[in-house]
């Protein structure tokens, strides 16, 4: 709150565009991750590093285990991320006060099971997954429902969906 408390001295009636940008940039970053997670040939540089073998030198079935639980995972940011910027923009015109609730929870639950696989690969192999991508967007997720708060809070007048 203390950040929120911050952006209430820079935001503006003429800045409120600013609100939203949080949720929208994470949203975007995990839209495109995962796209990239659904349409990629073959595995991430760290998975070669992580089982110390180049894709060329995996077995066909192994390839094909590995493109399945990445598209899986590719699903998951990718429908994560369309949520979010869905949602995001609903309550930017509606103000619906439990939106930002649910972007949080959308965030948590994919950050949390991210944070989880990530962790065991980099506790258990030489690689370097994008961990710390994970925690940042969960702290820019904090930091868009701070603000989404913060703007509906500043709302003087009632609607109807408050």
């Amino acid at each position: 709150m203390i950040l929120v408390n911050a952006m209430k001295n820079i935001l503006n009636r003429k800045h409120t565009w600013m609100i939203p940008l949080p949720n929208y940039i994470v949203g975007a970053i995990w839209f495109v991750f995962g796209l990239v997670y659904l349409f990629k040939d073959s595995f991430m540089p760290y998975h070669a590093v992580a089982i110390s073998s180049s894709w060329e030198e995996l077995n066909p079935a192994f390839q094909t285990l590995i493109l399945a639980l990445m598209r899986a995972a590719g699903g998951g940011f990718f429908l994560a991320g369309l949520m979010i910027i869905i949602l995001q923009t609903i309550y930017y015109r509606t103000k619906i006060k439990w939106i930002p609730t649910l972007i949080l929870l959308i965030g948590v639950i994919i950050v949390s099971t991210t944070v989880y696989a990530t962790l065991i690969v980099r506790l258990n192999t030489n690689a370097n997954p994008p961990t710390l991508m994970s925690v940042a967007s969960l702290l820019g997720l904090i930091i868009g429902y701070g603000m989404n708060n913060y703007y509906n809070n500043d709302i003087k007048e009632e609607s109807p969906n408050r």
